[in-house]
């Protein structure tokens, strides 16, 4: 049972608890929190297609199902939240365009989702990982947690939205520190900066999380999910045009089938530093 199982309520009804598992994915629901797990501990919970996609699916159904939900985003076991896309399929040679698709539907998955997302973050938080978690509407770390934004040692440009995410959450100048350097903070740095709202004890992390879902959980629903929808709105006052689209999305392919892209490929399968010529 987890920590949350043994949390009690104010209300009179019993607490309903439903846990439904995956290879990829595990889901419990309690009252008005469901907890996802993804569940990959031995690749450090990396992103991969048939996660994203249980994880869209999950998402939508939830969505769309009678109960208010918070949801609570976590990683499986303490040594990350998610470790970023796996970059064993980003090496497959046939590979020659970026993985956005997928990513974008579940990164839109959470911000339409009516009702707060929580990410819980353990360990480590990368790449896809700490731009999913940039999504959601919390992000609440262990005091042990590491982050980092590392496309530029990888050959990869991120995506649009992702950009956005970041220079909304945390400024212009540090979005760019993070993406230009690639270099991993601690949580306090992260704190600093705004990357995440709170930073507690690793001992305390869930406890504190689930107690936090639950205050949420007993709000006016409404106001919910009215509130997050007026706010995900004012973060984001203008669209880009179909030609900045355009443009964005060239920069993105050409990044992505560069020789420096399957030079960082190579270099991280063959353990060694990267050599970079810009083409």
């Amino acid at each position: 049972m987890s920590v949350h199982a043994q949390h009690t309520t104010d209300e009179t009804t019993p607490i309903q608890e439903e846990t439904v598992s995956s290879q990829l994915l595990l889901v419990e629901r309690q009252d008005g929190v469901c907890t996802i797990t993804l569940n990959r501990p031995s690749r450090r919970n990396a992103l991969c297609p048939e996660l994203l996609d249980e994880l869209n699916q999950e998402l939508q159904s939830l969505s769309q199902g009678p109960e208010r939900r918070v949801i609570v985003l976590r990683g499986a076991g303490e040594q990350a939240f998610c470790s970023g896309y796996d970059l064993g399929d980003l090496a497959r040679p046939e590979v020659d365009v970026p993985p956005e698709e997928s990513m974008e539907k579940v990164v839109h998955s959470i911000k339409s989702y009516p009702y707060p997302v929580i990410a819980m973050i353990y360990g480590y938080a990368m790449g896809g990982g700490l731009g999913t978690a940039m999504a959601c509407d919390l992000r609440i770390a262990a005091d042990t947690a590491k982050f980092c934004m590392p496309p530029a040692k990888l050959g990869v440009i991120y995506t649009t939205s992702g950009l956005s995410d970041f220079v909304n959450a945390i400024g212009l100048a540090n979005a760019k520190y993070l993406f230009f350097s690639g270099r991993i903070i601690d949580a306090q740095q992260a704190l600093r900066i705004g990357l995440v709202n709170e930073v507690v004890p690793a001992a305390e992390l869930e406890d504190y999380v689930y107690a936090l879902a639950d205050t949420m959980a007993a709000n006016a629903p409404l106001s919910l999910s009215g509130t997050k929808t007026v706010l995900n709105r004012l973060a984001c006052p203008s669209e880009l045009t179909s030609a900045e689209e355009e443009e964005f999305t060239a920069l993105r392919t050409r990044a992505f089938r560069s020789r420096d892209r399957k030079e960082a490929m190579e270099a991280f399968q063959q353990h060694r530093t990267p050599t970079f010529l810009g083409e």
